[in-house]
């Protein structure tokens, strides 16, 4: 009896192993952190987006009619250095799909990424009183609807999907490392 039971975990374990595999967070649609602005810009325009020029600045610029994972949205990509550091993709559902369209966004990433922090929080009583209506609770700053995915390896990259007052959604990718390095920098140009 012994002997079947170690077999079947010996078995087992390596399939368990193979199953808990997700994707690394490292970029997003295919373009790396830390990959130049020029490359990054290129990669993501033969994907299908649409450049807008008038939006695009020293330290970021922006796409159009960005495809991802079957939906459409508007992206900006944030440069340190010259370096890919941050990807901002933002949806705007209608206000009636907005809470389902979160919802399947946060599937689609936790199958891709495994189990992230999923939080729906309403403020204090709230949650009672705005059953039924989340969208105004949101709209109204009553409740916060977000997720948080954190890479395994040492990297510390981040993605967030969140709904925001404006009832868009927002799904940053982060390069947490060039993250810090900008915000120190920002600091001291002050």
């Amino acid at each position: 009896m012994k002997k079947i039971i170690l077999l079947t975990t010996l078995f087992i374990i390596p399939f368990y192993g193979i199953s808990q595999t997700k994707k690394p967070i490292d970029g997003f649609l295919g373009v790396k952190f830390r990959t130049s602005s020029a490359s990054a810009k290129a990669a993501l325009i033969a994907k299908g987006g649409i450049d807008v020029p008038k939006e695009s600045k020293a330290d970021h610029f922006c796409l159009d009619s960005v495809p991802i994972s079957g939906r459409t949205a508007y992206l900006c990509v944030w440069i340190f250095e010259d370096k890919v550091s941050e990807g901002d993709f933002y949806f705007f559902p209608s206000a009636s799909n907005v809470i389902a369209f979160y919802d399947e966004l946060v599937s689609d990433m936790t199958a891709a990424y495994g189990k992230g922090h999923i939080t729906k929080d309403f403020k204090k009583d709230f949650a009672i009183v705005w059953r039924g209506r989340e969208t105004q609770a949101i709209r109204l700053g009553k409740a916060d609807y977000y997720a948080i995915w954190h890479a395994t390896d040492n990297t510390k990259n981040t993605i967030k999907i969140s709904i925001e007052k404006d009832l868009s959604v927002h799904l940053t990718y982060q390069d947490s490392a060039l993250a810090k390095k900008t915000d120190a920098k920002n600091i001291s140009d002050l």
